[in-house]
């Protein structure tokens, strides 16, 4: 702002309240309106709706008069934004699955159309599952098949885990592990026959 213009500030009846601060529009418009029309003689003069006083937020008074929201108000991104697919956000510590099925869905990646392998589990309550690169070669691993339709009625673990993603962000990211084996009981680990 140039330095010649004044700006007071003024409450209803017209008692200086103080200088305020303005936003950056007003003062962009003020210093435009003195290049074209040319300083005033007078002051120019802001009037306020209400004084404040140091220390306190004025409010507005029809925020005032608004209900407040019952209940719980806050939100989480997966319940304002709920996703077909398993996300890492999803999942509550490791889950044990077994696969239903495969399919390949399209997908949009950088605007090019991409097949994706997407896991169906037989767990009532979770989504299927986007398979990256990383969770096939797993599968592959544990599996001993590199057929993905020779995948069904395997057991996995899922779980989330930290990882570096394009750009050096670290994010949360679902990982396939083998699932541990049931444990054999006593009576069955007596009962080996021996063959004589």
């Amino acid at each position: 702002m140039t330095t010649d213009l004044r700006v007071v500030m003024r409450d209803r009846d017209g008692r200086e309240c103080g200088r305020g601060y303005v936003s950056r529009e007003l003062r962009v418009f003020l210093e435009k309106f003195v290049e074209v029309f040319g300083r005033p003689t007078e002051p120019i003069i802001l009037r306020t709706g209400e004084v404040r006083k140091p220390g306190r937020r004025a409010v507005a008074a029809e925020t005032e008069t608004k209900p407040k929201r019952k209940g719980n108000s806050k939100m989480k991104m997966q319940e304002l934004f709920p996703s077909k697919y398993l996300r890492a956000a999803d999942l509550q510590g490791p889950r044990i699955v077994t696969i239903d099925h495969v399919s390949h869905d399209a997908f949009k990646d950088d605007g090019v159309a991409v097949t994706k392998t997407v896991l169906h589990f037989r767990s009532n309550g979770i989504a299927p599952m986007v398979c990256n690169k990383t969770n096939w070669r797993m599968l592959v691993a544990l599996t001993g098949a590199d057929d993905d339709e020779n995948w069904t009625g395997h057991t996995v673990k899922l779980v989330v885990e930290r990882v570096n993603a394009p750009g050096g962000k670290v994010v949360d990211s679902i990982r396939i592990h083998a699932a541990p084996q049931p444990k054999q009981t006593t009576k069955e680990a007596l009962n080996d026959e021996i063959p004589f």
